[in-house]
């Protein structure tokens, strides 16, 4: 069977059909009136000494930084500033980023209003309760099954949605490969929890459709996912790497409305 990891930029145009609110979303207008901001280099140096400070931003390479009351991006290298009259708009999240403190909303990721519908991700479910908490795994991510291992005295208040994220090599992506495609999938769910694989067959070609773990490859790109676990809380607000107190992780998130 071809390897899904092989197809990941020949799919990457798709992204727009997982995530329709951004195919929809129409571009903020260019600003036009000149910014004496930025009238010569000596003065954008002397304004940045004002600096109140800076939040580290979603997107590669780029800080947003609190100048007064003006909101200046900077590369986290420090050498380029983007200045004058813009607007920077979360187009998932549909808001406007004016402030440091609207930067710091920008940990959130609203699965349901970027579009991406329940069975869009190659995924298993452990849990019945209302609250739906995404874990991105790896199979082999010692730990991810930190976090999975604390799931059990929880199952009734969450929904945990074990999003299948081959990021460790070959082996990693021939097993999210059969878990994705074993039918059972309440062993399934235990053989991943467990890290206890022998109980799911290896899976041939052309008997499983890889549409799914297709769209979560594209998607953990388009979403900055570069490791795992990663987190997202009921509140949507996301968390990078383990945790060893989930429960208390949880309790937390849950006056953290979006």
């Amino acid at each position: 069977m071809e390897n899904p990891m092989g197809k990941l930029s020949a799919l990457f145009f798709s992204a727009l059909l997982i995530f329709p609110t951004l195919a929809g979303a129409e571009p903020p207008k260019p600003m036009t009136d000149p910014d004496a901001f930025t009238s010569t280099p000596d003065r954008a140096r002397a304004l940045l000494k004002e600096l109140q400070g800076t939040r580290r931003l979603p997107i590669a390479g780029m800080s947003a930084a609190q100048i007064g009351e003006r909101l200046v991006l900077m590369s986290d290298n420090g050498r380029f500033a983007v200045v004058g009259n813009f607007k920077l708009f979360d187009l998932w999240n549909g808001s406007q980023v004016k402030t440091l403190a609207d930067a710091d909303n920008l940990n959130r990721l609203d699965i349901k209003r970027m579009g991406i519908k329940d069975g869009d991700f190659a995924e298993l479910l452990f849990g019945k309760g209302s609250r739906p908490v995404y874990v991105f795994v790896d199979p082999y991510c010692a730990h991810c099954h930190d976090v999975m291992a604390q799931m059990g005295p929880l199952q009734d208040q969450y929904t945990f949605h074990l999003v299948l994220a081959p990021v460790l090599g070959k082996n990693s992506v021939d097993t999210v490969r059969n878990l994705e495609c074993f039918p059972d999938k309440t062993k399934a769910v235990a053989a991943l929890i467990s890290q206890d694989f022998k109980a799911v067959p290896d899976s041939k070609s052309g008997t499983c459709d890889l549409v799914r773990l297709q769209k979560t490859l594209i998607a953990t790109k388009l979403m900055g996912i570069d490791g795992v676990p990663y987190i997202i809380l009921p509140s949507t607000k996301t968390r990078r790497g383990g945790t060893k107190d989930l429960k208390g992780l949880l309790e937390a998130d849950s006056g953290a409305q979006p």
